[in-house]
This record gives structure tokens, C-alpha cells and sequence, in this order.
């Protein structure tokens, strides 16, 4: 039986936290409103009924849909720990999602990289795609 790596666990949270921060400045400021595609999940129980674990219900589209101005946007948010782009992080949903969302001319989907809460990119789907 192979074991759960409970160190891989919320790594991206203080960078969840960070984007949750952008998100309600820009929302304050009228400039967008940007929410967190929330995670579908199924509550696992033990013989007493007792919450002891979930598994994902279905797969997120994205991790954030709103608006820029009146622009439709899509965001992927991916932390990474080593010094490089990983262009192969993103699922094969969430890239089939965002072909889909991008095939409005008018809307934007991107990939915020983050390294270690320091640099940050953003990088344009198109741009994503073709690496």
C-alpha cells in the first residue's frame, strides 16, 4: 500500500493566500472581481460515521474565473520550488478548459508562476500552450 506524502500537502497555500489578497485589492479598487473556483469534494467516513478523509468529487476547471475591466479571465495558479517553469504542471482538464475559454478572442486565460512568494509570472495561455 503506498503511503500519502502528507509534506506535498497545501504547499500552495500561503501562494493561495497571496492571490486571495491581489484579488479583494483589485476587487476594492473597481478594477476586477476574481473569485476561487472552488474544489468539489467527497467526505470520506469510518464505521462511526467520522470524517477521516475526502477525495476530489470532480476536477476543477481553473483556480480563479472573474473579470479585468469588462475582460473575461481565467487564471491557473502554479508554485513552484525549484528555479524553473514546469510548462507540464498543468493538468490535461484544466488545459482543454482553457483552449475552450480562450477561444473567445475577448477573453484571457493565464498562468501566475510563482517562485518561492518572490518572483512571480504571468504567463498568457497562448504563450503557455506553445512552451
Amino acid at each position: 500500500m503506498k503511503m500519502k506524502d502528507y509534506r506535498q500537502a497545501n504547499k500552495g497555500k500561503p501562494f493561495e493566500d497571496f492571490l486571495k489578497f491581489v484579488h479583494m485589492q483589485y476587487q476594492n479598487t473597481g478594477i476586477a472581481c476574481v473569485h476561487k473556483v472552488p474544489t468539489e469534494f467527497i467526505p470520506i467516513r469510518d464505521y462511526k460515521g467520522k470524517i477521516v478523509s475526502c477525495k476530489v468529487e470532480e476536477k476543477s476547471c481553473v483556480d480563479y474565473l472573474g473579470r479585468y475591466k469588462s475582460i473575461p479571465v481565467a487564471v491557473e495558479a502554479k508554485h513552484e520550488s525549484g528555479s524553473r517553469i514546469n510548462f507540464h504542471r498543468v493538468e490535461p482538464h484544466q488545459k482543454d478548459y482553457m483552449e475552450d475559454f480562450c477561444r473567445d478572442k475577448s477573453a484571457v486565460g493565464i498562468v501566475i508562476v510563482s517562485f518561492g512568494l518572490r518572483r512571480f509570472f504571468a504567463v498568457p495561455w497562448p504563450l503557455w500552450h506553445t512552451a
